[in-house]
């Protein structure tokens, strides 16, 4: 368990990514809170699983396949970012508006799981040193997808 200065609490994180239906493909961690998502997603190596399986998807080379992450992840060639910054194109704000619902289904999907099973939500039940939690988390997806 570690402590995390920006959310004033001891916790673990999680990374997903999930499908349009809420079924979450892809978890890796825990690891502890004080970790930058961009870290979270080298450790995983999820970027380079994607680009040696999935380099393509359809037939024109430019046809990548690519993830939608928020704006604390790295623009990579499988994974897009909201635009930035205060001087935004029309077309720009568009995108960020539209691919924004992208976001909310991951945040859905984490809820899912807590309310489904509680004891795996740090806040309401887990306590330090009394057991895996990692582990828990872990089964608790998987009952979630199967639920879901």
């Amino acid at each position: 368990m570690w402590y995390s200065d920006h959310n004033r609490m001891h916790m673990q994180k999680f990374q997903a990514v999930t499908t349009p239906f809420g079924i979450i493909v892809h978890l890796s961690g825990p690891v502890e809170g004080s970790r930058h998502d961009s870290a979270m997603l080298r450790i995983s190596g999820l970027l380079g699983g994607i680009a040696a399986h999935l380099p393509t998807m359809g037939p024109n080379a430019e046809d990548v396949f690519t993830l939608y992450g928020d704006s604390a992840y790295p623009l990579r060639q499988h994974l897009q970012t909201p635009f930035a910054g205060a001087h935004l194109t029309q077309a720009q704000r568009q995108y960020n508006s539209r691919m924004s619902v992208c976001r909310i289904a991951i945040e859905w999907a984490f809820a899912e799981v807590a309310a489904k099973f509680a004891y795996v939500d740090l806040k309401k039940a887990q306590r330090l040193l009394h057991g895996s939690i990692g582990t828990f988390y872990r089964v608790a997806v998987l009952l979630t997808n199967c639920h879901t």
